[in-house]
């Protein structure tokens, strides 16, 4: 080996050079062999992110969670098999909803619709504020239409829902520029879910009260029907103990009062069950955690300094490429003709 690079010094050509480790990391060496634009570049992001996010002034999230009620029977389960004897099917199953159901709902635009035009009123660093998102948020745009998309659009990332499928939890948070508009906007979407579940509830109930008032006027035609069967039966009939196919018309008529009085006076107690149903007012959700003192500052800075970081680690390496272009390209030509 020594004699072949004696040789090569003796005809004036350059010793070969062994590569570097930069050489072997390639686009990453070349980074390194710029150490300034590796520092300057993410340093410069870094403080750009770091002022941006201080100007913005720091988020705040409030937090809560509620469990939906267990699985129900539907009202209707307990009379579906006499309504079965009319022939039809009632709705009968489980009513109660997943938590997938409730992180859907509250992720709804139409929810987050209602949310933006509520008018909140709370106190705020000792201030009363009242006022829509549209306004208390700023929302740009030239046609109240326009308004609303946005702030339909914002508040789809200022609102966060978490499920938990193994406590069957529902973790709400809430971004807000103030700790008490963070809370406003948690305690309000939790509003709009109790009044979303009791609307539902009621409406269903109020097709099951018209379903079941139906059935209960069918039932009453029927017992009268039977009973005037019998009246007739007895006038005609009125020694009919002596005759045994008398005796067996007669219990049969029985039978069939017997049946109709049943169906009558169990209709109409499913009829008072829906009624009290149709106007309950108790919740769906069991609350666990309430907003209120659930509120902590949104760790956003140290996310935003990380991206900026890497950001500018990828341009300083694209920089360094950009500087080192020529000889980079003539390595990318040697190498595929080695290949």
């Amino acid at each position: 080996m020594g004699v072949d690079v004696d040789n090569a010094n003796a005809m004036g050509r350059p010793t070969p050079k062994a590569p570097s480790a930069f050489d072997v990391l390639g686009p990453l060496g070349a980074a390194f062999r710029h150490p300034r634009l590796l520092v300057l570049i993410p340093a410069v992001l870094l403080i750009v992110a770091v002022a941006l996010t201080l100007m913005r002034g720091p988020t705040y999230i409030a937090m809560s969670s509620f469990q939906p009620q267990g699985i129900e029977q539907s009202v209707l389960g307990g009379y579906a098999s006499l309504a079965a004897q009319f022939g039809v099917r009632l709705p009968v199953g489980a009513t109660g909803k997943s938590v997938d159901f409730y992180a859907f709902l509250l992720k709804a635009p139409a929810l987050l619709q209602r949310l933006a035009l509520h008018e909140f009123e709370f106190v705020d660093d000792g201030e009363t504020v009242r006022g829509n998102l549209l306004d208390l948020l700023e929302i740009q745009g030239d046609e109240r239409a326009e308004r609303l998309r946005n702030v339909v659009d914002l508040l789809d990332v200022l609102v966060q829902v978490r499920p938990d499928y193994r406590a069957s939890v529902v973790v709400l948070e809430t971004s807000g520029r103030t700790p008490a508009m963070a809370v406003a906007l948690n305690r309000q979407l939790l509003t709009l879910i109790a009044e979303f579940d009791q609307s539902m509830r009621q409406s269903t109930a109020g097709a099951e009260r018209r379903f079941i008032q139906d059935r209960l006027q069918e039932a009453r035609e029927e017992l009268r029907s039977a009973e005037s069967a019998m009246e007739n039966f007895l006038e005609v009939n009125r020694t009919y103990e002596q005759s045994p196919q008398l005796r067996f018309e007669a219990s049969r008529l029985q039978r069939r009062i017997d049946l109709a009085q049943q169906l009558h006076n169990s209709l109409a107690q499913a009829l008072a069950q829906v009624q009290i149903e149709e106007v309950r007012n108790t919740p769906v959700t069991t609350a666990i955690d309430a907003p209120e003192g659930l509120v902590k500052t949104d760790s956003r800075l140290f996310r935003a300094s990380v991206f900026a970081v890497f950001v500018g680690l990828m341009l300083a390496t694209l920089a360094a490429l950009a500087v080192e272009h020529r000889p980079w390209s003539r390595f990318l030509r040697k190498d595929a003709k080695a290949h």
